[in-house]
């Protein structure tokens, strides 16, 4: 909360590489024939372009490949989100683990995230003062 906007935005970039890393080397292998595969295979190790080049062909053949990318990858980030979600949880149990005014804020808001009111959870956890 308490980064400035080009930090968050950076953090943003980071997480999205690091799911369309993820989804190159664990996913996208299920989703596509041998062929296919060797082919982005190539492309990802080729260097006579630059970085940015590489991943808008990358991009560009996936997305030819895999008409629901887009879906896949969305799946993918929520994954994580929840992911992430959960280890500041247990975290915050840990950080807070004696007293119980914020124990029973993290419980409560545990409560909300596991019925899916993810914006409600969010704002009882960003209530808790350390």
């Amino acid at each position: 909360m308490d980064a400035d906007a080009a930090e968050k935005e950076a953090f943003l970039d980071e997480l999205q590489q690091a799911l369309w890393d993820d989804f190159l080397d664990r996913d996208l292998s299920l989703l596509i024939n041998q062929k296919q595969f060797e082919e982005i295979k190539k492309l990802r190790e080729q260097t006579d372009i630059s970085d940015e080049e590489r991943q808008n062909r990358l991009i560009a053949t996936v997305e030819d490949l895999i008409p629901e990318l887009e879906e896949i990858m969305l799946e993918k980030a929520l994954d994580l989100k929840e992911a992430m979600v959960q280890e500041r949880l247990a975290g915050m149990k840990e950080y807070f683990a004696g007293r119980s005014n914020e124990l029973n804020k993290i419980k409560q808001a545990e409560q909300h995230l596991k019925a899916r009111r993810w914006q409600t959870g969010s704002r009882i956890l960003n209530t808790l003062i350390a």
